[in-house]
């Protein structure tokens, strides 16, 4: 991760914190092709969305896998 990914990890942590702290999450999980590395074809990848209301910014995070999440 480069040096602006790293300043931006700070963010992420703080508004993920933020989004926990909600007395409801609101959440959407979407399916979207992905190129598979070296294999010419696509895969199923993962993108969630969590919000605690309209009032606050919104995280995105995306994961080869679907058991992943950033909310566990």
């Amino acid at each position: 991760m480069g040096k602006l990914g790293f300043e931006l990890q700070i963010l992420a942590d703080y508004l993920v914190d933020e989004i926990k702290k909600a007395e409801r999450i609101f959440a959407d999980e979407t399916t979207l092709p992905t190129l598979a590395p070296g294999s010419g074809s696509t895969k199923t990848a993962y993108l969630w969305a969590y919000a605690r209301d309209y009032a606050h910014p919104v995280i995105m995070c995306s994961s080869p896998a679907q058991s992943a999440s950033l909310l566990r």
